[in-house]
């Protein structure tokens, strides 16, 4: 019989981690749903389509933004010419970006590989649940998308390797950087299942902090390893060049 509106906001506020707890829980009891379940998944295969697409285009953006900064013996107002017209277009899919995607993206700089490659990691801890009650634990509160209170909640449980990850995660969904790099630097149990997830968010943290030496260096220990995130830091690398 069709979806309604409420399960198109339902699917476009999941993909944009903005679910609330009554939210979450409708979620899952729609996604029971064969309808529901096939758009989530065109939706979720658009969004990637879209990044790559866009990730294109910021590395395009970076070469010839490089390219027209280098020092050259074309005139003076030709080069000026030739700036406008290079960030004109990197202004024109800023604003494509943020109409898709609701993510603010600034091409032409390596911070904006943050936004293209940031995706929240899973709440393996206590996830959610269909029926679940009970106030959320931090965990569910990051998975909620509730980054302030997660971080009070997680902040107050004992300093442990998980804990820190997630507190770590939940500084990112706020956007605080520095204490967000401080937190995932506490993670150095190299046999710990966080390590790598926690090298790569770490990474993402550098590159939006615009400290790039730093980013490619974690992104190149990531590389090395056969962990599953390898081929993303791969990636990754390649378009930073």
């Amino acid at each position: 019989m069709g979806l309604s509106e409420k399960d198109h906001i339902l699917i476009e506020k999941h993909l944009a981690g903005q679910l609330t707890e009554t939210e979450q829980r409708q979620f899952l009891q729609r996604k029971e749903d064969a309808e529901f379940s096939s758009e989530l998944q065109f939706q979720q295969d658009l969004k990637i389509a879209s990044r790559s697409q866009e990730r294109d285009e910021l590395r395009r953006l970076m070469r010839e933004t490089d390219a027209y900064s280098r020092p050259s013996t074309r005139s003076f107002a030709s080069n000026k010419y030739r700036r406008i017209l290079a960030w004109s277009a990197a202004a024109i899919l800023l604003l494509i970006s943020v109409f898709v995607f609701l993510l603010p993206v600034l091409p032409g700089s390596e911070s904006g590989f943050y936004s293209v490659y940031y995706e929240p990691y899973p709440n393996t801890v206590s996830p959610l649940t269909k029926g679940g009650e009970g106030l959320p634990d931090g965990f569910q509160l990051y998975e909620l998308g509730r980054y302030e209170e997660a971080i009070r909640a997680l902040s107050d449980l004992p300093v442990t390797t998980t804990n820190q990850f997630y507190l770590g995660l939940s500084y990112l969904g706020d956007d605080q950087m520095i204490p967000a790099i401080a937190a995932m630097q506490g993670i150095t149990d190299r046999q710990s299942e966080y390590f790598i997830p926690a090298q790569w968010y770490l990474a993402l943290a550098h590159l939006k902090e615009g400290e790039l030496d730093t980013a490619t260096r974690l992104l190149e220990g990531i590389n090395q390893t056969d962990h599953a995130l390898s081929a993303k830091a791969a990636e990754l690398l390649e378009d930073l060049q």
